[in-house]
């Protein structure tokens, strides 16, 4: 007698054969093994020789798991319940991961592809999926899997947002690197890949050509630094410089979602330069002086392209407060780096006076405004509360009223910030 098909074993035929029929001239195969997946698709186009007729295997590639179901409740969307842990194993997969959901009822098929389901539904709506046995995925209506050519295009296009949320880690984990490392331009590798894959059909050549001669520049400009001595921060300076350049010419072009992708890439630079540069120990050669860079700042805030800070507040051995051009001190070879110093411990407490045991005094230097500091631990006011969040804690000389942000006036005496404005 022989083996009688169930009619699961049957619907799930079907919808095999109606999947292999819709993707005819692939590369479909099968998956024996069954890892809670059904099919690896290789994707077709046409031959580059013209008189041909054949299509050739391409690079792109997706797996394909597939549901089966006599018909769906909704007539707007498609669900089917997954396994915890079938998710959580294809999650993160680098090639896209199609869920497809056959009605027998219409004979149609619905796709999604897992890990854009994950980000936009899962990761944002279900942070505690992982406790969970089970999971439903929902597909709409109108996401009918009935022309080949139409799927291949989101299938690249899946493939184009996993790599590009691949290279928005890499990117991220290159800033933290950028933070620690003497040598930025690694890093600064990954965050260009990442912005290189961010731009998109949309975009013009021009600004592409701005990315493009970044990548060509970043070994150049490293070996430049090794040559002449100088920093090699100087690498993330012209990475910013390009992201507020494309940024303003995204946002000429109407492109605002990209535009606000540049600044904010230019932001997460600018903090990197920013905790990159507090704590260095420089040697300026002109005047033959050590200095430490405490602060950063702007002059002129740039909104439109990312804040920038254009100037590195230094402090030299003698106490004087001064301030250098930020990009100066990175790309002028007569600023030494001597030393690098990671963010966490310039602005560790233990490098000024305990809290309110300052002995503040007043400097005049010349050709600067006043300025008050601690004689002991030599930070002056700006750096206690841009570093350590000290608190003087000293007497206006005119109100005579505790003042926790003492400015130090031309005349030399010490007042509270609104005396002080009175004053001038």
């Amino acid at each position: 007698m022989g083996k009688r098909i169930s009619s699961n074993q049957e619907l799930e035929q079907r919808s095999r054969n109606e999947l292999k029929s819709v993707l005819e001239g692939w590369a479909v195969n099968d998956l024996e093994n069954d890892f809670g997946l059904d099919f690896v698709v290789q994707l077709a186009s046409p031959s580059r020789d013209h008189d041909s007729d054949h299509l050739e295997i391409t690079s792109l590639s997706c797996y394909i798991q597939l549901k089966s179901s006599e018909s769906f409740e909704s007539d707007s969307v498609v669900k089917r319940r997954f396994e915890t842990s079938f998710v959580d194993s294809y999650w993160q997969s680098s090639v896209p991961v199609a869920l497809v959901f056959y009605e027998d009822s219409t004979e149609s098929l619905y796709w999604g592809f897992l890990q854009d389901y994950y980000w936009k539904n899962i990761y944002k709506e279900t942070p505690e999926w992982k406790t969970q046995e089970t999971i439903t995925i929902t597909i709409p209506r109108d996401q009918e899997l009935s022309q080949r050519d139409a799927f291949g295009t989101h299938i690249e296009e899946c493939t184009k947002r996993i790599q590009t949320r691949h290279y928005k880690r890499r990117a991220l984990e290159s800033n933290r690197f950028l933070t620690h490392s003497s040598d930025p331009a690694a890093g600064a590798e990954h965050i260009v890949a990442y912005i290189k894959n961010r731009l998109d059909s949309r975009t013009d050549i021009y600004t592409l050509h701005l990315i493009q001669n970044i990548i060509n520049n970043i070994k150049t400009e490293k070996l430049r630094c090794d040559i002449l001595g100088m920093d090699s921060y100087s690498i993330l300076f012209d990475l910013h410089d390009c992201c507020k350049s494309a940024a303003s010419h995204a946002s000429d072009q109407g492109e605002m979602d990209l535009a606000d992708f540049f600044r904010e890439e230019a932001e997460v630079i600018s903090s990197a330069l920013r905790e990159s540069l507090v704590g260095n120990r420089y040697l300026n050669c002109e005047v033959g002086e050590e200095f430490t860079v405490v602060s950063t700042g702007s002059v002129v805030p740039d909104d439109s392209a990312g804040r920038m800070f254009t100037m590195a507040y230094a402090q030299y051995e003698d106490g004087v407060f001064h301030d250098h051009s930020a990009p100066d001190i990175s790309k002028r070879p007569d600023f030494k780096l001597l030393k690098h110093i990671s963010y966490e411990e310039a602005i560790a407490t233990h490098n000024a006076c305990d809290s309110g045991s300052h002995d503040m005094i007043v400097e005049e230097p010349a050709q600067f405004n006043p300025y008050m500091r601690c004689q002991r631990c030599g930070l002056s006011v700006s750096v206690m509360l841009e570093l350590c969040g000290h608190n003087p804690e000293m007497e206006c000389s005119t109100c005579g009223k505790e003042t926790g942000v003492p400015v130090a006036h031309e005349s030399g005496v010490v007042m509270c910030p609104q005396c002080f404005e009175q004053s001038s």
